[in-house]
């Protein structure tokens, strides 16, 4: 709590911003609502909506969630108690990524400039800058990635457009090693979510948890 009497405001403190991907969780451990979401304030009541439960598709473990929607408009995204996966927590990305369905929805393709701001341009002027960049680097170089998403008429197309520059790498996203599903021992992992609470130490090997950088270029379709 910031300041005194009728100047007293919930906030963070000077020069420190509360920078964590789990911030949106704020909105629901306040016990009187104080904190809001604000893409959802004052935009519907509770009991106006309907909330199908569900689970993220945009994370790597489904953590649970519910979609609050009213009528044909998704309104805000909650998580679903799963104390095995994600117990009450959802991180930022999925709490508000609903938020393109409408208010910030990209509807042209955007250029960074010289100042570092993103400006809208044409079509033909997005894929100038990509063919640009794409004979830059060798054909090896060159990785087309399918999302999880894509429909069949999409991967081909991606497929052709790889295969023209001179690679024939084309991945779908997700894919893995593909062991041999006889015995359950052979697809599962040797611990659950759960049970990362129990472990001593965690090495992780030429990777992030939130971030994977990769060496070559990526054409992803969503």
């Amino acid at each position: 709590m910031l300041g005194r009497g009728s100047g007293e405001e919930i906030g963070t403190y000077v020069e420190k911003l509360m920078t964590s991907e789990l911030s949106g969780n704020v909105i629901d451990i306040c016990p009187v609502g104080a904190l809001t979401s604000k893409p959802f304030a004052f935009k519907a009541r509770n009991w106006e909506l309907k909330g199908p439960e569900t689970i993220d598709v945009t994370d790597a473990v489904g953590s649970n969630i519910r979609v609050d929607s009213r009528g044909p408009k998704v309104m805000r995204i909650v998580p679903r108690l799963n104390e095995d996966i994600n117990e009450e927590w959802i991180y930022d990305k999925m709490r508000f990524c609903y938020d393109g369905l409408k208010r910030q929805r990209l509807n042209d393709p955007m250029i960074r400039g010289p100042d570092g701001r993103f400006k809208a341009v044409t079509w033909r002027d997005a894929l100038a800058v990509v063919a640009e960049v794409l004979h830059q680097v060798k054909p090896e170089e060159i990785t087309g990635v399918a999302g999880k998403l894509s429909d069949a008429e999409s991967m081909m197309a991606l497929k052709d457009f790889v295969n023209r520059m001179g690679s024939d790498k084309v991945l779908y996203e997700g894919i893995g090693p593909n062991p041999p599903a006889d015995l359950r021992s052979n697809y599962l992992m040797n611990t659950g979510i759960a049970g990362l609470e129990k472990g001593d130490v965690f090495l992780l090997v030429g990777t992030q948890l939130t971030c994977q950088p990769f060496n070559h270029i990526w054409i992803a379709l969503e």
